[in-house]
C-alpha cells in the first residue's frame, strides 16, 4: 500500500503548511547553522546588539557589539558550558561557566542554552498551547514578505520574568533581523 504511505506524507505536509509555527519549527531542524545580528531596544530604552551564530547540534556564539563590546561567549552543547572572553578572544580573563550562570544571563533571565530560533519557536508553540494565536496577518518587513502572528497566553513561561512572548514569522520561517542569513 504506498499510496497510502503517499497520503499521510500529503497530509502531513497540509497540515504543516496550515500552521505557520510547525512549518517554521519543521525549517529550523532542516538548516545546519545561521548567522543574525540582533538588534532591540527595551521598553526603557537600553539598546543591544549581539552577533549571534548557531550551528547544529547546539554551538552558539555571542559577540556582544552593545553592551559590554568586545565580549564573546561560545556555547559547547555537548560538555554543556559557556566559554567567556569578557574582553574579546585575545584578552584575558576567560572564564567556563554553566549556561544557568547568574553572570551570564540576561535581564529577563535567558539564557545563552535557549536562545536559539528552535528554542523561540518551541517557547511560541507552548505559550499559544496555553492561550490563544491570532489569524496570521501578511505584512512586509525590511521590503520582504512577512507573515504577523500574535499570541497572547496564559502565565508566562517559567524560565522567563519578561513580558509574554509574539513572533513574526516570514514565509514559513522566522523572519531574522536585518542582515541575517538563515
Amino acid at each position: 500500500m504506498p499510496w497510502l504511505s503517499w497520503l499521510l506524507v500529503l497530509l502531513a505536509v497540509n497540515a504543516m503548511a496550515a500552521d505557520p509555527l510547525l512549518e517554521a519549527q519543521a525549517r529550523f531542524h532542516a538548516l545546519d547553522g545561521y548567522r543574525v545580528t540582533l538588534r532591540s531596544a527595551s521598553a526603557d530604552g537600553e539598546r543591544q546588539i549581539i552577533r549571534y551564530a548557531w550551528r547544529k547540534p547546539g554551538w552558539i556564539r555571542m559577540d556582544f557589539v552593545q553592551p559590554h563590546n568586545g565580549t564573546v561567549m561560545i556555547l559547547d552543547p555537548t560538555a554543556r558550558r559557556v566559554q567567556l572572553w569578557p574582553f574579546g578572544t585575545q584578552h584575558l580573563p576567560t572564564f567556563n561557566l554553566a549556561p544557568d550562570n547568574p553572570l551570564i544571563r540576561g535581564p529577563c533571565g535567558h539564557q545563552v542554552d535557549h536562545s536559539d530560533a528552535g528554542a523561540l519557536l518551541a517557547n511560541l508553540t507552548a505559550l499559544r498551547e496555553r492561550g490563544s494565536m491570532a489569524a496570521p496577518a501578511e505584512t512586509m518587513i525590511a521590503g520582504r514578505p512577512a507573515t504577523t502572528l500574535e499570541i497572547t497566553g496564559g502565565r508566562r513561561h517559567p524560565r522567563y520574568r519578561g513580558a509574554p512572548l509574539s513572533g513574526v514569522a516570514g514565509p514559513g520561517h522566522p523572519v531574522p533581523p536585518e542582515g541575517a542569513k538563515l
